[in-house]
């Protein structure tokens, strides 16, 4: 087994083919859920799943993580899902903060923005971080879940399914074997042999454009923004994006126009004179990676078929502009600061994995009706984490057996629009799955049998 420490080169790391029992059994192993492609994505939703206590099966043709950056820019909204996951943290200690961004005329600056211009926030707007290492924090959170199971060079050559599971053909350096589950997770990227198993397509348009782009190490004293030039002295006619990354990184991201010859322009003696435009001929800098790319915006008509779901860029597919490709999240609840106990916490950080219930007090003293109301929540059978969030200063109410938070800056009441009686309730992903502006047991539990398909 490979093993990984915080310095670890996730680049180079190769993952062992390991023989698993449903390569000897006598006939086809059901599992509950099987995800096809061990990405951003399809890390992600392992994890998540884990965390809930499913078993899951991880699949992936490869054995290594992502070569090359890739994709560079999360979003606050995913470092909070990474948050829940329980990756987070390394991915901003590593990452490169940044929220400012100017965008140039030729050589003149015409427009400057700030992403995150107000305080209140657990997670910066974005982090530039390469995506092996995005990669390699999940790896390494996956490895600590018991009831995840990781496959490396396992393909899927073959499916099919019945309406009650699905069945699969997996090629391995033993040879083939088959397995079924109860879902099928696809997340097997922009070209996905799942998606073709099934004969769908994704449909959409292709833009007749190309782009380089060169990671350069070097030492430089620019700040950590996003700079992008529209026809600027050192690429005319085009467009030029600079990013930081960790590890003394730059990526710079050339337009080259849709007749630009994709091979010849890889090679160093077209790249470095491009970068050397840029910085000066005295600059002093190794390339790290280099790319071309057109992009496309397409996507499946469904993202479910039968018991195959689909995620990320086997489903939709998007231009990178805008770091939207690996932030296709839906991005809706908002981040708020809280305090229990004379020590700071954030919202998010209470509420994820399971059903939660936020109850917004007036800071007097809940009566017994609705004390007992709300505790009957987290004795259902569907429960309920139920959390009362008062205005700052309210007493501490630990004895009522619920958990008490005082809404410090009043920020969370703000961005909720909560009244005093209004109840949310979250889903595990932390998104908001209804809201009340008066306790409504019954309606609160009609919901979570609908959220669950039991209604």
């Amino acid at each position: 087994m490979t093993t990984t420490t915080s310095d670890s080169d996730y680049q180079s790391l190769v993952f062992d083919y390991k023989r698993c029992a449903d390569q000897d059994a006598s006939r086809p192993v059901r599992h509950p859920v099987v995800i096809v492609g061990a990405g951003p994505v399809g890390l992600s939703v392992a994890i998540d799943l884990a965390q809930q206590g499913e078993q899951v099966v991880l699949l992936d043709d490869d054995d290594r993580l992502s070569n090359g950056s890739r994709a560079i820019c999360f979003a606050k909204r995913t470092l909070e899902i990474f948050d829940r996951l329980g990756c987070g943290r390394p991915m901003v200690d590593k990452g490169v903060v940044w929220n400012l961004g100017k965008v140039f005329f030729r050589s003149e600056p015409v427009y400057s923005f700030n992403l995150l211009p107000e305080a209140g926030h657990q997670r910066p707007a974005f982090i530039n971080l390469q995506q092996y290492y995005v990669e390699g924090y999940l790896l390494d959170r996956a490895r600590q879940l018991p009831n995840l199971e990781i496959r490396w060079k396992n393909k899927i050559v073959g499916l099919s399914q019945d309406g009650k599971s699905v069945d699969l053909e997996v090629e391995t350096p033993d040879g083939n074997y088959r397995l079924s589950c109860d879902w099928l997770v696809a997340a097997d990227g922009a070209r996905s042999a799942i998606r073709g198993f099934l004969g769908q397509t994704s449909s959409g348009q292709t833009f007749r454009d190309r782009f380089l782009i060169a990671d350069v190490k070097m030492a430089a004293d620019f700040p950590a923004e996003r700079w992008f030039w529209f026809d600027p002295p050192f690429h005319p006619n085009q467009s030029v994006l600079l990013h930081q990354q960790p590890d003394g990184v730059w990526r710079i991201d050339f337009q080259l126009g849709w007749d630009a010859d994709p091979v010849a322009e890889r090679r160093p003696d077209k790249v470095i004179p491009r970068v050397q435009a840029l910085l000066g001929r005295e600059a002093k800098f190794d390339l790290e990676w280099v790319s071309i790319y057109t992009f496309s915006c397409l996507r499946m008509e469904k993202f479910r078929h039968g018991r195959v779901l689909f995620a990320g860029d086997s489903a939709h597919g998007v231009s990178p502009f805008g770091a939207r490709g690996a932030n296709s999240g839906v991005q809706d609840a908002d981040n708020a600061p809280l305090r229990r106990a004379g020590e700071d916490t954030w919202l998010l950080s209470h509420i994820g994995n399971v059903f939660a219930g936020i109850y917004f007090n007036d800071g007097r003293e809940l009566s017994p009706e609705l004390t007992k109301a709300l505790r009957s929540l987290s004795d259902d059978r569907l429960r309920v984490s139920v959390s009362i969030l008062e205005p700052k200063g309210s007493p501490s109410r630990e004895a009522t057996g619920l958990k008490f938070f005082e809404d410090v800056e009043g920020l969370a009441a703000k961005r909720y629009d909560a009244q005093p009686g209004t109840f949310y309730l979250f889903r595990p992903d932390q998104h908001v799955c209804a809201r009340w502006r008066h306790l409504d047991v019954a309606s609160i539990r009609a919901a979570l049998a609908r959220a669950t398909c039991q209604a």
